[in-house]
């Protein structure tokens, strides 16, 4: 996997919180009402928040995974 420069992993955050706002946004709408998230953002924010650290959660458990086979593999 290449790595990216500053500018790319900054575009890409921004991306990803972008895609992460709206979501919870039509999620919490969907769910609650009509404006809900944008009259809570204390909800959008802690829906925001949990779902970034969800997902990081699924990316370090995978880099572990490969960790673990390098390691197998070296023994």
């Amino acid at each position: 996997m290449e790595k990216l420069s500053h500018s790319e992993l900054m575009e890409q955050s921004l991306k990803e919180t972008t895609f992460y706002m709206t979501s919870a946004i039509k999620i919490i709408n969907d769910k609650l009402g009509e404006s809900y998230a944008e009259n809570h953002p204390e909800l959008l924010g802690a829906f925001m928040q949990t779902t970034a650290i969800s997902n990081l959660e699924s990316i370090l458990l995978n880099k572990l995974e490969d960790i673990e086979k390098v390691i197998g593999k070296a023994q």
